[in-house]
């Protein structure tokens, strides 16, 4: 009687366990979120005065348009010169553009902030306008981070 007993539960055991085996086809199971991507498309020679930033967002390589938001800010390395984060506009065609007015020359970041369909994407670019002074030069050559700025804008 014991080893029937032992026997079935051993069948239990050896099917409880069975039943958690390791799919391989899992991932394909659940909801396959495609990315947001962004192309940040600066002028090729930026200058003292008014340059326009484009934005080109996609996802699956397909125009996203009515984005949830698509904000710029835009910042200079040493600190001297800082933007306040600002609505880019629909140009249509999932391209979104932003006017900015540089008054001094050197290494700026440009940081979009966008959202779509629940997720957001922060891609940061080197901007330069003019030509790089001294210490922007030392800094590209230490390769060293971005300094982040300090903003009370939240999403």
């Amino acid at each position: 009687m014991k080893r029937i007993v032992l026997g079935g539960m051993t069948a239990l055991a050896l099917l409880a366990v069975s039943g958690c085996a390791v799919r391989e086809d899992v991932a394909e199971l659940y909801k396959q979120e495609k990315p947001l991507e962004a192309d940040i498309v600066l002028p090729e020679a930026s200058t003292i005065g008014e340059e326009t930033i484009e934005v080109v967002l996609t996802r699956e390589e397909k125009p996203v348009e009515g984005a949830d938001f698509v904000h710029i800010e835009i910042w200079k390395q040493d600190g001297t010169a800082s933007f306040r984060m600002d609505e880019m506009q629909p140009a249509g065609d999932g391209v979104y553009t932003y006017t900015q007015s540089f008054s001094d020359e050197g290494l700026y970041y440009v940081q979009l902030h966008a959202g779509h369909g629940g997720q957001v994407i922060i891609p940061k670019k080197q901007m330069i306008v003019g030509e790089l002074t001294e210490e922007d030069r030392a800094f590209l050559d230490a390769g060293e981070e971005a300094p982040a700025v300090e903003h009370g804008d939240h999403h």
